[in-house]
């Protein structure tokens, strides 16, 4: 049975999913002002288990069915909550950053 493009891309990507725990941190950028997908970011994600381990890569961008993200792999094998840090650089603007927490299920 084929995989969907999608699924096929991110099987070939960042060395491949790490296990049952691996989960894909998958960003899409736009411009605020026209919103248009930014092509040129270097995308830096530290996930955190809250007080315990901190893993940091770098997104790598990525093309799929047209549509430019970015994206790797982040082992996230507890069901407590991890702070996702996103750090965006851009030729010629100053570092755009944002947190979140998530949780796995």
């Amino acid at each position: 049975q084929a995989l969907p493009a999608r699924d096929q891309a991110e099987k070939s990507m960042h060395r491949g999913p790490a296990g049952a725990t691996a989960y894909h941190v998958n960003l899409s950028l736009f411009d605020s002002a026209t919103h248009a997908a930014i092509r040129d970011a270097q995308v830096r994600v530290s996930v955190e288990q809250v007080g315990l381990v901190s893993e940091t890569r770098q997104l790598e961008p990525m093309t799929i069915n047209g549509f430019v993200s970015y994206g790797n792999y982040f082992r996230m094998n507890s069901p407590q909550p991890y702070v996702i840090d996103v750090r965006i650089l851009r030729p010629g603007l100053p570092e755009a950053h944002t947190s979140f927490q998530y949780q796995t299920f």
